[in-house]
């Protein structure tokens, strides 16, 4: 028997019902001669399946974590955070995760983020000397990706000082996307976005704004379904979805790709929703 994505398969010879436990919980029973099962609950984390047929039991472990946050930080080289507390290096070039990843997000691989991996729900690039990552709880992080360190002083709430406009948004921000001039795309939990431009370091008029496809053609059915968003270059970004899917963004022409959402798996990005922890 084995898990791969969210499908798990099994050989089986005959019939009968066979039980799909979830964490201890009954979620589902199928029939043996089916010989596999999807699991479409979304659920993210540690999960742990126990499937029964004829009284015996057979369990396995997987992981099935969302995609939190991602950070650009070169031309070459991205990192995507996940729901269980752990990162990726992702290689633009090669398209793939590198090698001994995933990691803990810890003080060795992000000095000053580890006591705040479980609360970060966006982040993104700046400019070439600094990224920032959002919390849960309405706190925000400045990144120095020069020194590889969070800057002193830090953690700040996102008020009225530090961005002006924002506070009232604080603690609703579930994505951020660096648009290729001076603004700033805020997704926000109940399906509304705001604008802010980093030039002018304020919220612009008139925002916030519902999500739907005349404001973000081809994001309108997803807009309470962001857990993140990533600029990948200057034409392209990408938006990940509840459920472990992903949309691609064309930013030129200010519309989502024909085709998605996809499955986020290894087919799409290898390696970004590995199961295996490494030690780092």
């Amino acid at each position: 028997m084995s898990a791969s994505n969210i499908s798990i398969n099994w050989y089986s010879i005959g019939s009968g019902p066979v039980e799909i436990y979830q964490n201890d919980r009954l979620i589902d029973v199928v029939d043996a001669s089916t010989r596999s099962w999807t699991d479409y609950t979304g659920v993210q984390g540690i999960l742990d399946y126990v499937l029964v047929n004829n009284d015996t039991p057979v369990a396995l472990r997987k992981s099935a974590p969302e995609i939190i946050a991602g950070l650009d930080w070169n031309g070459s080289r991205a990192y995507y955070f996940r729901g269980d507390n752990h990162y990726v290096r992702y290689n633009k070039i090669l398209d793939k995760t590198a090698n001994d990843y995933p990691r803990t997000t810890d003080n060795s691989s992000w000095s000053g983020l580890e006591d705040y991996a479980n609360q970060v729900v966006a982040a993104f690039k700046a400019n070439s000397d600094k990224g920032y990552f959002f919390l849960s709880d309405g706190g925000y992080l400045r990144y120095d990706l020069n020194d590889d360190q969070v800057d002193s002083g830090y953690p700040k709430l996102v008020d009225n000082n530090s961005w002006p406009g924002m506070a009232s948004y604080a603690s609703k921000i579930r994505a951020a996307l660096k648009w290729s001039n001076s603004k700033v795309y805020f997704f926000l939990e109940e399906g509304n976005y705001l604008r802010y431009d980093l030039e002018d370091d304020r919220l612009d008029s008139g925002h916030p704004k519902p999500i739907n496809d005349n404001t973000w053609p081809g994001l309108g059915a997803y807009a309470t379904k962001i857990t993140a968003a990533h600029q990948w270059n200057t034409f392209r970004a990408y938006f990940f979805l509840k459920n472990q899917r992903y949309i691609r963004y064309y930013i030129t022409t200010d519309q989502a790709n024909s085709g998605y959402p996809r499955i986020t798996d290894d087919n799409t990005w290898p390696g970004l929703r590995a199961p295996d922890y490494l030690p780092g």
